[in-house]
């Protein structure tokens, strides 16, 4: 095989990995679980849309010791009233939708590869798209037949 241009081993680490920015999401599996220092919290399987239509899935961790996260997580999902009232629970979340800021994780020790986090849940910036480019609702179709006839 000839290789016109081999990646260098930067584009090999990175080449699985969600660039740091501002995506939609969509939450496609919750459940509830106990993290390790033995606390409550929701672990999420949630979908992304990248720019250019790729699909990417990525797990986060909704705990209470985290309450920025979590409360920006409820606020964007619609999900304000069940958490204020201490009453969120994983099946609460599956099919929400909104928008998450992601970032790049490295490992200190170099042990691991970098990884995908998501640093926080937030509503869309003016003018951003409102659906994701996989996500393009159906256009409105109007229906000519409905009106009088004009003769």
């Amino acid at each position: 095989m000839n290789i016109s241009k081999p990646l260098t081993e930067k584009q090999l680490k990175e080449g699985d990995l969600i660039p740091k920015g501002i995506y939609s999401f969509q939450v496609i599996n919750a459940e509830e679980s106990i993290s390790k220092a033995g606390n409550d919290m929701i672990k999420i399987l949630i979908k992304i849309w990248m720019d250019d239509g790729r699909e990417r899935t990525i797990y986060d961790y909704l705990l209470e010791s985290m309450e920025f996260k979590l409360g920006h997580f409820a606020e964007v999902t619609g999900l304000l009233d069940q958490y204020k009232n201490n009453n969120l629970n994983a099946n609460d979340c599956i099919g929400k939708t909104g928008s998450v800021k992601i970032g790049i994780q490295s490992d200190k020790n170099g042990e691991y590869p970098d990884k995908n986090s998501i640093i926080d849940y937030i509503h869309k910036p003016q003018g951003s798209m409102s659906h994701p480019a996989a996500m393009k609702p159906l256009p409105v179709v109007k229906d000519d037949l409905d009106g009088d006839i004009p003769f």
